[in-house]
């Protein structure tokens, strides 16, 4: 059996269409560092919220080492096809960020080339019995040029772990001795080579945390300040210029607040009108706690209710002087506690003080859906023979 609809049901599908506009799906992206926040409450002697930024990055170390080596076309004649290895004296780079490593650049000639290799000789601490072992990340810049700091002739490295099996990273045929000589002028400049390696060693990762004021509750804070003065303003008479007077009940209010957040109220004070002139304000249409509701509103952007005024009189209230946030919030909140024996007056007043799309089109479904079980009600069936626009899908 095809179980009935209840207004319940129909109060989620109101509700689920009008935060499916507000919801965004979050996206993330890849890069190097990762960043991650965190909210905490804090609680104690302190108010509010704090935001919390952690950042991981990895420690680098920059290192430079230059190698001169003189006399370097009797080692490597124009004419030569290979020379034996050479190896630049060993220095130290990294102890900066705990990563203190040994190393030393290393050159050969093979097959009318120039091989140059950068070697890891050893890592970690002396007094370490494995200290052969830890492995180095660092990328490099091996350069080739003159006695002037010219370099005419570069390669990059990106980065690369050096190991104890595989501890030494560079070209085999880094450049031809035939472009070496072409190129003598800059880079044999009084018979010397100029080799240049630019380390950049990457160390353990770290987090650099930011914590700032969450702002959020101080705003809420000072809102609530805002809203506790003007509803003073309003009840102690001060500084008002203008009476709003409905039976024998007067309200002392500001026609500047008025205006401000009513254009009813802003166009009855600019125009020449004999309430404007006197300032007074008859109200004969409306009862006297719907009027202070709408003040109360009006003062401090909240809702409430006295035990006589029902969300039906304040939408009345709120169409009567332009409130449209305060009639969309009646409609919801008539929404939360709706029941066959309301739907009627809801649906009703929907239609009447012209509603938001979304709650006239929840009320007309469930209407339609129930409009068996609902005819057996007679105030509702009264409702539907007055008001039939409001209950049926145009």
């Amino acid at each position: 059996m095809k179980r009935k609809s209840s207004i319940q049901d129909y109060v989620i599908q109101f509700r689920n269409s009008k935060m499916a506009s507000l919801n965004q799906s979050s996206t993330s992206k890849d890069s190097l560092k990762r960043t991650s926040t965190e909210q905490a409450l804090v609680t104690g002697n302190c108010i509010g919220k704090l935001e919390s930024t952690v950042t991981t990055e990895l420690n680098k170390s920059s290192y430079t080492f230059n190698w001169r080596i003189s006399n370097f076309d009797i080692i490597c004649p124009q004419d030569c096809e290979e020379f034996e290895l050479l190896k630049s004296p060993v220095f130290t780079a990294g102890e900066d960020i705990g990563k203190k490593s040994k190393w030393f650049i290393h050159i050969s000639g093979i097959a009318k080339h120039i091989a140059c290799y950068l070697q890891l000789d050893s890592a970690g601490h002396e007094s370490s019995r494995n200290n052969k072992t830890q492995s180095v990340t660092c990328s490099f810049k091996m350069s080739f040029g003159n006695d002037d700091n010219r370099f005419c002739f570069t390669r990059n490295i990106s980065a690369h772990k050096f190991t104890r099996d595989n501890n030494d990273w560079g070209y085999s045929k880094f450049i031809s001795i035939a472009d070496l000589y072409d190129k003598k002028d800059t880079l044999l400049q009084n018979h010397t080579v100029h080799i240049c390696v630019q380390m950049e060693i990457y160390g353990d990762p770290y987090n650099v945390i930011t914590t700032l004021p969450f702002k959020r509750k101080r705003s809420e804070a000072t809102l609530e300040t805002f809203s506790s003065d003007f509803k003073e303003l309003l009840q102690t008479k001060k500084h008002s210029d203008v009476e709003i007077i409905c039976g024998s009940k007067t309200f002392y209010a500001h026609k500047l607040i008025l205006s401000a957040r009513s254009r009813v109220f802003n166009a009855m004070f600019d125009a020449e009108m004999k309430e404007s002139a006197s300032s007074q304000v008859f109200l004969t249409d409306i009862d006297a706690d719907t009027v202070y509701a709408v003040l109360i509103y009006i003062y401090t952007g909240k809702v409430v209710l006295s035990e006589g005024t029902s969300y039906t009189e304040l939408i009345y209230g709120a169409e009567k002087y332009d409130l449209p946030h305060l009639k969309h919030y009646c409609f919801d909140k008539m929404f939360e506690c709706v029941t066959d024996e309301t739907v009627g007056t809801l649906a009703v007043a929907a239609d009447t003080y012209n509603a938001d799309k979304d709650t006239k089109e929840a009320v007309k479904k469930y209407c339609t859906s129930n409009i068996l079980t609902l005819m057996k009600n007679p105030a509702f069936k009264k409702l539907l023979l007055t008001h039939p626009r409001a209950f049926f899908q145009d």
